[in-house]
């Protein structure tokens, strides 16, 4: 009979952290972290296009938080209330100005997110082909897309988020099957030396690639055959195996984000699991990322739908992606910035207060690696219990706002991760609630970290630490000192003048 001693448990741990890191390493679930990660520019750009909609011409009921909204809002004539509703009048100036403006960077936000399943198709296959050692990535990440084509038929109902789960596994499959036949060199063909070496570099991809596309092929045969030959030549017949999967597998999944219940664990999970992860030292967001990202960008798209269509069609959902950047990453995960807040005006312990200065600055903009890893908070007992409820509070608080109670509106914008505290809350949602509710969040992270600080300030001294002692009355004092001295100068340069 097995014993269990402290170094068989000790390997046993270490073991199972190591088969979690090989999870985050697995080379597809990288190759769709990698390849979300490189949509996040064209992501940007769309959300540049949104938030020129909705903060500058003040489209999608946003007219009384935009730009035009509040320049134009005392001249008479040009805008008004109706049902709760503020808008511009219909054929004053600032309306024509809001159509013109929306106009034109409502392309950019359309033509973005109306193919988003075919971008994502081209930067998963590149990503896989860089992984898996693809002489030619760029080749690969086409036949991607060509594969895509095969097995949703051309259907552009497919096109956008509702493609994405045919994308993955277009994406996957094809650069799997073109990296076998690549090589194998009797595939090779040859060209004469005279040939140009570009199109010599094509030729020789031939074999490989129609290969493939006969795979892809053969895979879609079933499901047009099923209406017979008569009807299935035509484009965008929902026999294809791309609808199938889409109808059959996809959209009862993301159904799931317009059900309360469903969003809200959905949510929960990514959350509370990446939190986890993170405090085992794993990138928790690494590894989940590649399996929720396409419900949060579905969920990005479901809102920007549901607000396009004047808030008729669907419901908000809190489950888009940007959420957890705009409501719940501030500093990071974990919410360090409100650890980094509390910590400065009330930890005791020196080499916590050193680490705490020098990750301030980079908890700002949403990076704590500074603190995760120096402070440290993995495998730190001490503070798992705020590290993990911290999260799991605001995403419920989130959830509240923007599903149950509706005080928020939802995310329509994708924000860049390193957007500060509030400021990515009113981006997100182009609204003032959106900086409300980050500003509200922010404070519950700081009450909930508050106690556990505190704790520590006592176990260290318990502990016969060091301590350093806090002058709250000599620091104020010195503050309002210097505030003075600036106000008198200040006075002093206007008297001058």
């Amino acid at each position: 009979m097995k014993t269990f001693t402290k170094e068989r448990v000790s390997n046993g741990w270490n073991s199972f952290l190591n088969q979690l890191g090989k999870l985050g390493d697995q080379r597809h679930l990288s190759a769709l972290r990698d390849g979300f990660a490189l949509l996040v520019p064209l992501m940007v750009a769309a959300s540049i296009g949104v938030i020129s909609m909705t903060f500058i011409f003040g489209w999608w009921q946003t007219t009384s938080t935009s730009i035009l909204g509040w320049i134009t809002w005392g001249i008479p004539g040009q805008v008004e209330t109706k049902n709760g509703i503020v808008d511009f009048v219909q054929g004053s100036v600032a309306k024509e100005i809001s159509s013109a403006g929306t106009f034109v960077f409502y392309t950019i936000w359309k033509g973005i997110f109306s193919f988003l399943s075919i971008f994502a198709t081209i930067t998963i296959s590149y990503s896989l082909a860089v992984i898996k050692g693809t002489k030619d990535p760029f080749i690969a990440s086409l036949i991607g897309v060509g594969s895509f084509m095969i097995l949703t038929y051309g259907d552009t109902s497919l096109f956008d988020s509702n493609g994405l789960l045919v994308s993955i596994l277009a994406s996957l499959l094809s650069v799997e099957l073109y990296t076998y036949f690549e090589r194998n060199e009797k595939l090779q063909l040859k060209m004469p030396a005279g040939v140009p070496p570009a199109v010599g570099r094509s030729f020789s991809k031939l074999f490989p690639t129609i290969f493939t596309l006969l795979i892809m092929i053969g895979l879609q045969a079933p499901f047009l055959l099923m209406t017979g030959l008569t009807t299935g030549f035509g484009m965008g017949d929902w026999f294809s195996i791309g609808k199938a999967i889409s109808t059959g597998i996809q959209a009862p999944f993301l159904g799931l984000i317009d059900s309360q219940a469903g969003s809200y664990a959905i949510g929960f999970c990514f959350i509370v699991f990446g939190a986890l992860l993170w405090f085992l030292g794993l990138h928790g967001n690494n590894i989940l990322t590649g399996v929720f990202s396409p419900i949060f960008l579905a969920g990005l798209a479901a809102n920007q739908e549901w607000l396009e269509s004047g808030k008729i069609l669907g419901s908000p959902t809190a489950v888009a992606d940007g959420t957890q950047d705009a409501f719940i990453y501030f500093g990071g995960t974990g919410i360090t910035l409100a650890l980094v807040l509390i910590g400065l005006f009330i930890a005791k312990r020196k080499t916590e207060r050193e680490i705490l200065k020098f990750g301030a600055t980079p908890a700002i903009f949403n990076i704590n690696e500074p603190i995760v890893f120096g402070l440290p908070l993995v495998l730190n007992f001490t503070y798992f219990v705020p590290y993990i409820l911290s999260q799991a509070a605001l995403w419920t608080t989130t959830w509240l706002a923007i599903e149950e109670l509706q005080w928020v509106p939802p995310v329509i914008v994708k924000i860049p991760w390193t957007t500060p505290v509030a400021i990515g809350g009113f981006l997100a949602t182009s609204s003032w609630q959106g900086i409300l509710l980050a500003l509200f969040n922010f404070v519950l992270a700081a009450v909930i970290w508050l106690p556990f600080v505190l704790f520590s300030n006592i176990r260290a001294k318990k502990q016969g630490e060091d301590l350093v002692q806090i002058d709250y009355k000599g620091g104020f004092n010195k503050f309002m000192s210097k505030f003075n001295k600036n106000k008198n100068v200040q006075s002093e340069e206007v008297v001058g003048e």
